[in-house]
């Protein structure tokens, strides 16, 4: 159909054939001239019709006659006729009407700043604002044939955030605690018993394919968990998935490392195992041993292409959801050397006063230096064998900044730092991959049908060797400043409205918003009420962001220690943080730059613990909630959360305390179990690791599932039998038979005290829990390893340091996080 205008209507009659709902209907009608012309308007509009066919009923969903319709009096009466005119706006006025395309991009830690759209909105000033075209290219493009989204929240980590994206719950509610792979209870409760979401909650992916989709993921599995077939994508309404399941992965060699997410990984290495090279990679329900072949292919160009082939194969006449959960740009930072190279020598250029006194961009001369390959072998970052890693003749755990006699940037403040320069060219591998993908699905011919939202799982890291920068946001990654939550996020597509691309909207929403968002758009209830589990948070935000309707809710639960509140009167948002918040970090648009490094190239200002657990770096103390207290924002004023309103907004500060401690009693952070690392690692080293003529006939060892998996004899199966003399401990923690929280929380610190003095793997458990001591599958707060420690000090040490000076003496936990976790080793 053509875009015809209606004569004295100015709008597109698209914007009337694309309505499927009464507020759709009502935005379209109220944004045309004809909705105040008089009752002849500007011109007849009869002849605007003589492009539709075969009629007004069938071209425009809204079911006006063609020959009753000839000024804009007859569409006023129409309309007013119409039955959508007292309805509610979500009444569905075409039940038939075709279900978008849906891609979902899901970038990993990356910073707002980093990218261009944000950058220039931002005004920073920085490369990449100047230089957006060249690290961004195709988001800058989408940004310009879309909506920019720019108050999207998450969860300031990684696992809470695609949980909540996943179930439609606010992470409060699935539990915020980051957890290892191989966490399980046991068997005691079925529910929340180990890592990753609860088996019998229903995902996103599940809702659309029973609303018809073909649903495929690609990328990083966290959040889901991996213990059973049914916690894996493939087993949570995908038909396909292909990916890996930890925080991080080796981009060359696909295994866990220190180096991508910090200890306790990796695990396995120690006897009788010794599997200091297992792979996580898996591809539907089963490791993906082609994978061994592959290495050392980068891991997200095997993620492109697997969506490009999904593409290809797909039916255009069958709704898609593509979720493209990219690994990139999480640490390890390791890329190719041609995209480090060309982003060293763009950031040269941009400022020249980093040249060293030969000429030189130091970056790419230093990673010449330590890097390269010997002639013939094939090289990657870090890990090539034969290579010369780190610094020549010294230890290969120095980056090139460190390398003795190695000449550094000049310090002028705004020289990058090695950090930078790689985390900017995973982005820019990052965004050539979404370029190529959007291409693919134009030649398809789905584009027009398409919709797609790319955002963040959190904001980007600012510590140590992560480098990530959310100016002008306050704090990153692990922190409950807006750094940490607000993520970059825009919104494109074919299926977008005209009318609202190449503009920004402020209205708030967080990642679970998008279950029902999608559920909406492709027809189906979002409701999911689920024994134990609290229903979908989530809100339906699209004719807010299409059709401009008001924003649908006035309050966000972001943590125990945030809230978010709407000033219904200002149209305003305001934000309370309470308790020590971490991360306290102010940046600048060039961060991390020369400035912040002393003179070897180290720490300087920078947060010693990049990871979003364990000791809590640069801690700002916003007071004791139950008391009232908190730290005050007004964030459409105040961006950077620095103009702290606590003393001249009593009364507000008042009310959000005290909604903030009403809502937390709904917080949920369940007891899942403890590392289960024996059946784990038999099972990966064993099993999956068995020499097989086909699939395996090297006998490498690969991650999976452990438990209730067929023809596996190192797994456990949950029968009858099992449950009668268990084979695995059953951790049921005594904090699910205490009635105050005081002795939960010395049981938990006792626990993880004495799991980290005795080097004992397991957790305090009770074999024969007594009938009174019945686990409660809301299972109160409790640490499950000791990088979590200085976190539950912290959290309860206001609470209790009047009655508990013990513990409130403690403060700062985070120093005893480090003494027992050796934390300080992050890097």
């Amino acid at each position: 159909m053509k875009p015809v205008l209606f004569g004295a209507l100015l709008l597109s009659i698209q914007s009337f054939a694309a309505a499927t709902t009464c507020g759709e209907l009502k935005y379209a009608y109220q944004n045309s001239t004809c909705c105040n012309a008089g009752a002849s308007g500007a011109e007849p509009l009869a002849d605007a019709f003589a492009d539709i066919e075969p009629s007004i009923a069938s071209a425009l969903t809204i079911r006006f006659a063609q020959d009753a319709i000839n000024t804009c009096e007859d569409l006023k009466t129409a309309y007013t006729n119409f039955e959508c005119c007292d309805a509610p706006p979500d009444k569905v006025i075409v039940d038939d009407a075709p279900k978008p395309h849906i891609l979902f991009v899901l970038a990993d830690d990356l910073g707002r700043s980093a990218v261009g759209p944000f950058a220039k909105m931002d005004g920073t000033g920085s490369f990449e604002s100047a230089r957006s075209e060249f690290v961004t290219p195709n988001l800058d493009a989408a940004a310009a044939e879309g909506l920019l989204l720019n108050r999207h929240y998450s969860y300031m980590a990684c696992t809470p955030s695609r949980a909540s994206l996943m179930t439609g719950r606010l992470p409060v509610h699935v539990g915020i605690i980051l957890g290892e792979a191989n966490t399980w209870d046991g068997g005691v409760n079925t529910t929340w018993g180990w890592e990753g979401m609860p088996p019998n909650v229903t995902t996103m992916a599940k809702k659309l394919q029973g609303a018809g989709y073909a649903t495929h993921m690609v990328g990083k599995f966290d959040g889901f968990g991996i213990i059973t077939h049914e916690h894996v994508p493939r087993g949570r309404g995908f038909n396909s998935s292909m990916g890996y399941v930890a925080h991080g992965t080796d981009y060359y060699l696909y295994t866990d490392s220190v180096q991508a997410t910090g200890p306790p990984n990796p695990i396995c290495q120690e006897p009788p195992w010794n599997a200091t090279d297992a792979i996580d990679f898996t591809d539907g329900l089963q490791p993906a041993y082609w994978a061994l072949e592959d290495r050392p292919t980068y891991r997200e160009d095997l993620y492109e292409q697997r969506a490009l082939d999904i593409i290809a194969s797909h039916d255009p006449a069958v709704p898609l959801f593509l979720y493209y959960a990219t690994g990139l740009v999480h640490t390890p930072l390791q890329v190719d050397y041609e995209p480090f190279h060309e982003m060293a020598t763009e950031m040269c250029d941009f400022n020249p006063q980093c040249l060293n006194s030969a000429g030189d961009c130091p970056a790419t001369a230093q990673r010449d230096l330590c890097g390269k390959c010997p002639e013939g072998e094939t090289c990657w970052w870090t890990t090539c064998p034969g290579c010369t890693v780190g610094c020549p003749g010294v230890s290969s755990t120095l980056t090139c900044f460190e390398c003795p006699g190695l000449e550094l940037p000049p310090n002028n403040g705004t020289c990058a730092l090695e950090e930078r320069i790689s985390y900017l060219a995973m982005l820019k591998v990052l965004d050539k991959q979404i370029g190529t993908i959007f291409n693919a699905v134009k030649s398809k011919g789905m584009w027009e049908r398409t919709l797609v939202v790319f955002a963040a799982d959190n904001g980007g890291g600012v510590g140590i060797g992560v480098g990530g920068n959310n100016y002008p946001l306050k704090g990153g990654k692990g922190g409950d400043w807006d750094g940490g939550f607000r993520t970059a996020a825009l919104v494109t597509g074919g299926f977008l409205p005209a009318n609202v691309r190449n503009t920004v909207s402020n209205v708030v929403l967080h990642l679970c918003d998008w279950y029902v968002t999608f559920a909406h758009l492709a027809g189906a209830n979002a409701s999911d009420p689920t024994p134990y589990v609290a229903d979908v948070d989530g809100v339906d935000v699209w004719d807010s962001l299409a059709y401009g309707a008001p924003e649908p809710r006035n309050v966000l639960h972001l943590s125990p220690k945030a809230l978010l509140q709407k000033d219904n009167s200002t149209g305003e948002w305001w934000k309370l943080l309470s308790l020590d918040i971490g991360n306290t970090l102010i940046t600048n648009p060039d961060f991390p730059s020369t400035d912040c490094a002393d003179p070897s190239g180290n720490f300087g200002c920078r947060p010693l613990n990049p990871a979003p657990f364990g000791p809590l770096p640069l801690q700002y103390d916003c007071g004791d909630l139950d008391k009232g207290h908190g730290c005050l924002f007004n964030l459409f004023q105040d961006d950077g959360e620095q103009d702290n309103k606590n003393l001249t907004e009593s009364a507000r500060l008042a009310s959000m305390t005290a909604l903030l401690v009403s809502l937390n009693e709904n917080y949920l952070e369940p007891f899942r179990g403890c590392g289960q690392t024996e059946v784990y690692c038999n099972t990966a080293t064993y099993h999956y690791g068995a020499v097989d003529d086909v699939f395996n006939p090297t006998g490498h060892p690969y991650y999976g599932s452990f438990v209730n998996v067929n023809g596996c004899d190192t797994c456990v199966a949950t029968t009858a039998e099992y449950f009668a003399n268990p084979t695995v401990i059953q951790t049921t923690h005594s904090c699910n038979c205490h009635t105050n929280e005081r002795d939960c929380v010395f049981d938990g610190l006792l626990a993880t005290i004495s799991r980290n003095l005795t080097g004992r793997s397991d957790c305090m458990w009770e074999a024969n829990a007594s009938p009174q001591c019945v686990p409660r599958p809301d299972g109160l707060f409790t640490p499950k390893n000791g990088a979590h420690l200085g976190n539950t000090l912290l959290r309860f040490a206001y609470k209790y340091k009047d009655t508990m000076p013990e513990i409130y003496s403690l403060r700062p936990g985070d120093q005893i996080g480090s003494i027992f976790n050796n934390i300080g080793t992050l890097y």
